[in-house]
């Protein structure tokens, strides 16, 4: 599995979803054991220490930022061998990261949802790609204070620039 170019970004955006419990570092270390298909078998204890957590409370805090990547939408987790965290499937960040910003999310603002969209067009990532639009980037100027609309509530967002693309 390859690393995606805009990982520090992502990794960066859900810290701010996570409420004071960065899970970068555990959602790395995740990454780095993912097969192609998205599919990782987890180790608990080393990967704890692979992220970053030692001592006592290692495995507890690891297992704790899984459930909350979890309750994000990044990953699902099963049992297995190794008890409640025996694999993991891990979804596309960027369309997690897209889904909250849709839905009005006070973590994702439209700074945030457009530097991302940003990166990705630098990059050439078709992740964010909607196959039934134009092939058109389009900027959104948050009107309301961040974190003031409810979710779902497109109100208070203008368009602020949209640009064709070309190939």
């Amino acid at each position: 599995m390859t690393i995606p170019r805009a990982l520090p970004l992502l990794m960066a955006l859900m810290d701010r979803l996570s409420k004071g419990k960065p899970v970068s570092a555990t959602y790395l270390e995740l990454w780095c054991r993912m097969y192609d298909e998205c599919f990782a078998i987890l180790k608990p204890r080393e990967m704890a220490y692979h992220s970053g957590f030692s001592g006592q409370r290692a495995e507890q805090t690891w297992s704790e930022r899984m459930k909350i990547l979890q309750k994000l939408g990044f990953i699902d987790i099963a049992p297995g061998a190794e008890g409640a965290f025996g694999y993991a499937v891990v979804r596309n960040p960027y369309k997690v990261l897209e889904s909250y910003f849709k839905d009005g999310h006070p973590g994702l603002d439209a700074a945030a949802y457009n530097a991302l969209r940003q990166r990705v067009g630098e990059i050439g990532a078709k992740d964010l790609d909607d196959p039934a639009a134009s092939e058109a980037v389009v900027i959104v100027e948050e009107q309301t204070k961040p974190g003031a609309r409810k979710p779902g509530d497109k109100t208070g967002l203008r368009e602020l620039a949209v640009w064709e693309r070309r190939p």
